[in-house]
């Protein structure tokens, strides 16, 4: 039996745990996809625009200052579907977004795609903190 397809990553960040969690909560457009219509909360959902696609969004928990978890998937292919963790962990320096998102067995490639995408948004996500937070 094939296992699914787990990608992790560590994101350190230098801006405060509280400006971060911002981002995951809400501030989606900012730096996670290109549009968002998602309401945030435990049962909530909605659609994104995210590389030329639209996916479609489930959040099952949100654990306020914490930690968000939805699955999403493109809306024409249900059967890509993945399931998303993203933590706030305070650090000394700021503070560490811990994304991990699990993949169907049969969705590999894109997995891989996924983990590169995730490095990208963790820029993005600094970059738009960095530009909001005065120096």
């Amino acid at each position: 039996m094939d296992e699914p397809l787990i990608v992790r990553r560590d994101i350190d960040l230098d801006l405060p745990a509280e400006d971060l969690w911002t981002l995951v909560a809400g501030g989606w457009e900012d730096w996670l996809v290109d549009a968002a219509d998602v309401t945030v909360e435990p049962g909530g959902g909605g659609v994104v625009r995210d590389d030329d696609e639209d996916r479609e969004v489930r959040i099952a928990e949100v654990v306020d200052g914490e930690r968000i978890s939805f699955e999403w998937w493109p809306a024409a292919r249900p059967q890509d579907r993945s399931a998303v963790e993203m933590v706030v962990l305070p650090t000394p320096a700021g503070a560490v977004l811990r994304v991990t998102e699990t993949f169907p067995p049969a969705v590999r490639v894109q997995a891989r795609a996924a983990a590169i995408r995730w490095e990208v948004r963790a820029v993005a996500a600094w970059a738009s903190a960095a530009v909001s937070t005065p120096a």
